[in-house]
């Protein structure tokens, strides 16, 4: 074996081993004009320099390292990169994929879609009832918008909140001193974008209990959608997949406005060029998502998506998960990033 040349320096050296000492060499200097590999594969004409196309992330798995994505996802998503990969993938039966994900995981899934254009629709247990969590709260939100479009309801009316208020769970207010008086508005807006479950009580009281919610969707045929006796307690909604994607095409404006900016972006919306918060400075996003969570012994997401040219929706349930705390790389978030990354690869544009 030769004995490495120690009459270089070591950059020189490690200039050599990738790729010579002229045109190949990548320093600080000569990045924009000769970027390295790692940056050259994904750049906007999404393909690699051998001219292969690219798989659907960097490591070719679809769902390790999001972490270690990020930054990379959000610079693909802004100059097209991404799409524009995506359409060289091979196409594969939509309800065969989700099968596939779904069949290699723990717990018990159940998922339904729509795609609003051309009908094509997924069900798997699309139509057992299931556990929803948090993620029913979209009903409440509807109740509360129609009475507001008719006149029943004024946004800006504030609201006293009661002891008999007072939740465990997720939320802000639980948290907050007493004496607060928040509008009808702010408590819709806490329920939806940080599920806060005081505000979903009040709320819920204010519009006339539970019973009335309940009404409203045996109202638009959708009687498996149901708020019961408790708060606490994974019962206390429930739901089928099929339904719970339905009650989404019944969203009005003031619905959509409040169900954008969602805070929740682990679940379906994980690998989709989805960022609400752009709006704020007059940008546009590929696909605009409105969609409401729920986890706690179950693991649940729904919700409509739109781009441009087409629309759909999605709910997909899950219960006797192994995990509680829902990480991002935890078996429930995990299979439903990979169920609405599926689902956009195929109807998205």
């Amino acid at each position: 074996m030769t004995p490495p040349d120690k009459s270089t320096t070591g950059r020189e050296r490690r200039r050599r081993r990738r790729g010579g000492e002229f045109g190949a060499t990548r320093d600080r200097h000569s990045r924009r004009s000769n970027p390295p590999p790692r940056l050259l594969k994904w750049n906007r004409s999404a393909a690699r320099p051998n001219g292969a196309s690219l798989p659907p992330f960097p490591d070719g798995s679809g769902r390790q390292h999001d972490r270690r994505r990020n930054s990379t996802y959000r610079a693909l998503f802004w100059s097209g990169a991404y799409v524009a990969g995506r359409r060289d993938t091979p196409a594969v039966p939509i309800a065969d994929a989700l099968r596939s994900i779904i069949e290699g995981r723990a717990g018990t899934w159940g998922v339904y879609a729509r795609h609003l254009g051309t009908g094509e629709t997924v069900d798997i247990r699309a139509d057992d009832v299931m556990p929803a969590q948090s993620s029913v709260k979209v009903c409440i939100l509807l109740a509360y918008t129609k009475r507001v479009g008719l006149g029943v309801q004024d946004p800006d009316r504030r609201v006293k909140l009661l002891d008999e208020d007072h939740a465990l769970g997720s939320g802000v207010l639980r948290y907050l001193a007493p004496g607060l008086s928040p509008t009808l508005d702010d408590l819709a807006w806490l329920m939806i974008v940080l599920s806060d479950n005081i505000a979903t009580l009040a709320l819920i009281r204010e519009l006339g209990g539970r019973e009335v919610v309940n009404s409203d969707m045996d109202e638009l045929g959708l009687s498996h959608l149901r708020l019961r006796d408790s708060l606490l307690g994974s019962s206390y909604m429930s739901a089928t997949p099929q339904e719970l994607a339905e009650v989404y095409t019944h969203l009005d404006e003031h619905a959509r406005r409040i169900l954008y900016q969602v805070d929740k972006v682990d679940f379906l919306v994980r690998r989709i060029p989805h960022a609400p918060n752009v709006v704020d400075h007059g940008l546009q996003v590929p696909v605009r998502a409105y969609t409401k969570a729920g986890w706690g012994a179950e693991c649940v997401d729904a919700g409509l998506f739109e781009t441009d040219e087409c629309s759909w929706i999605i709910a997909a349930m899950a219960k006797d998960l192994p995990d509680l705390r829902h990480r991002p790389d935890d078996e429930g978030p995990r299979t439903l990033a990979d169920i609405g990354e599926t689902i956009y690869r195929a109807w998205g544009p």
